[in-house]
């Protein structure tokens, strides 16, 4: 039997279910920021409108009024070009990596090291071996991505904005190399983007897709934009390639949930919500909690290190002068949780790195959960 990797980051999840612990291990949204009654009064629309129709089986590319308005919102607000055609809703942006890892089974894929456990995992499951491309300050160390590409790799798998664990960011300046290098060698990128709507407009993030549409499989999410169980998610490809995926969808669950479509669709056009000013909300919320976080380990850590602050997202990446693994025992006895970095790498890892989460605990607490992560590695 085939075993696939269990997710230390669920696990630490379970771990720190308690309301002792506090944690800044999973990336969590903070649930205050819900559109709770908005998307209530959508559902209520939604069920006494079309009742029926929306509890009947759907299409597998997805709702096609959904699909527009995404695509029009990539062409406005990310600078993709994008027509409803090439666009296909997702059961979360995961299915999106599942449906991925699918198409390109009988290839490697290259890996951004270190990178988002999910897409590992994603990837492990359908027995697709990796290739690590180590990141550095300006991203893919694109020799070797161009190393990988020319030994078989088919396509790269990264975030370009506000990458998970690290919270880095392109530069325009890879985002263009990355673009010349896949034009160049007629591969691929699948550009996960699920914190791209979460930026402090502190720096500029381009995106591959922009430069080269056609070469870039991008995946979207309504998970931290909106709320992450409505698991809706959409891969926006060029047509040749959504014709190789859909049926693929269809094979794993036919089609994502007709009723959460409709719902996310009536919510985002068709009543008081505006998905803008709800992100500016967030964002506001988001980036005070983040400076509370980076103000904390500085001030209460002795010997930590950041070597850069993410200018969106959910994660900070930090050193810490003892081996997190060791210290994440210390510290749940002291009621906090955070995820050491070295479960995010393929290759030899750092084990002084942690992820820490700035988007689940309040801005009030984070000083009292780093003041616990201090106190564990004082007393290790």
């Amino acid at each position: 039997m085939y075993g696939v990797e269990r997710s230390f980051i669920r696990e630490i999840l379970r771990v720190a279910s308690s309301p002792e612990v506090l944690s800044l291990a999973g990336g969590l949204p903070l649930a205050d920021l819900f559109p709770v009654d908005e998307i209530r009064a959508a559902a209520d629309r939604v069920l006494m409108q079309d009742g029926a129709s929306v509890l009947q089986y759907g299409a597998s590319s997805g709702d096609a009024d959904l699909r527009s308005w995404i695509a029009d919102r990539l062409c406005s607000h990310h600078g993709i070009p994008t027509t409803p055609d090439e666009v296909m809703i997702t059961s979360g942006s995961q299915q999106g990596l599942d449906l991925c890892a699918k198409l390109f089974s009988d290839r490697p894929i290259a890996f951004e090291d270190p990178g988002y456990l999910g897409a590992r995992l994603a990837f492990q499951a359908s027995r697709v071996p990796l290739i690590p491309v180590p990141l550095n300050d300006a991203g893919p160390d694109l020799e070797t991505l161009e190393q990988a590409f020319d030994t078989g790799a088919a396509v790269y798998y990264g975030m370009s904005r506000f990458q998970n664990p690290t919270g880095r960011s392109y530069p325009a300046a890879t985002a263009n190399a990355m673009a010349e290098l896949l034009m160049k060698t007629d591969c691929w990128m699948i550009e996960d983007d699920p914190y791209g709507e979460i930026s402090f407009g502190e720096t500029d993030s381009p995106l591959v897709a922009q430069r080269v549409p056609d070469r870039v499989i991008y995946l979207g999410s309504f998970s931290k934009s909106v709320a992450p169980s409505l698991r809706l998610g959409f891969i926006r490809a060029h047509c040749s390639l959504l014709e190789h995926l859909e049926p693929i969808k269809q094979a794993t669950d036919l089609h994502t949930s007709t009723l959460i479509q409709s719902i996310l669709r009536e919510l985002l056009t068709g009543g008081e919500f505006n998905l803008d000013a709800h992100l500016s909300r967030i964002c506001r919320t988001y980036q005070a909690q983040r400076d509370a976080l980076v103000q904390a380990i500085e001030t209460l850590v002795p010997g930590a290190r950041i070597p850069w602050v993410a200018g969106g997202g959910m994660f900070l990446w930090a050193s810490l002068p003892v081996p997190t693994e060791e210290l994440f025992g210390y510290a749940i006895k002291r009621g906090v949780a955070f995820v050491p970095g070295q479960h995010f790498y393929l290759q030899e890892p750092d084990r002084s790195t942690i992820r820490l989460n700035f988007t689940n605990v309040s801005e009030r607490l984070i000083p009292d959960a780093v003041g616990r992560i201090a106190a564990a590695v004082q007393g290790m």
